[in-house]
């Protein structure tokens, strides 16, 4: 006789584990995940649920002005430098390293540069990597007198990450 239970188990056990975030950056605190993708160089962690294909706007630099869509969200992005995809390490965001971090605050339709904090030391550390399907790993990120974010992630990759 067929039995659902361990099956479900499987499924929660056999993948990578939960995303998680803890802080706050500007007083918005950070801690519902809806989007977890990396893709490219990329990797973002969103407070609310996009499909990869709604990721279109995602870029290393954002415009004053530039429109993400109509889903306010809080979010985390890492990008590693040009040309770089995404692969297992220990990085510093501090300075010109080979990760960046920032904090993404889109709520009103409009980007503009208050919507947008840089990581300033701290570090990024990818586990693991699975070609184009997902990636594992950790942050603890310092965004100076504005906050600090921690927590670690378990992406699916998407697609429609430019490179």
């Amino acid at each position: 006789m067929w039995k659902p239970i361990p099956f479900l188990m499987c499924i929660a056990a056999c993948g990578p584990g939960p995303t998680t975030v803890e802080g706050s950056v500007d007083g918005q605190s950070f801690s519902d995940i809806g989007t977890v993708f990396w893709g490219g160089r990329y990797l973002v962690i969103l407070d609310q649920e996009l499909d990869c294909i709604d990721l279109s706007f995602v870029n290393h630099t954002y415009s004053e002005g530039a429109d993400f869509g109509d889903t306010s969200f809080v979010g985390l992005q890492f990008t590693f430098s040009r040309g770089t995809e995404v692969f297992p390490g220990n990085f510093s965001v501090e300075g010109a390293a080979e990760v960046n971090a920032k904090f993404l605050n889109y709520k009103d339709g409009i980007f503009d540069a208050s919507d947008e904090v840089r990581g300033r030391s701290g570090t990024f550390v990818v586990d693991k990597v699975g070609d184009k399907e997902w990636a594992e790993g950790s942050f603890d990120i310092s965004f100076g007198d504005s906050g600090d974010l921690t927590g670690s992630f378990a992406a699916d990759w998407c697609v429609n990450l430019p490179d």
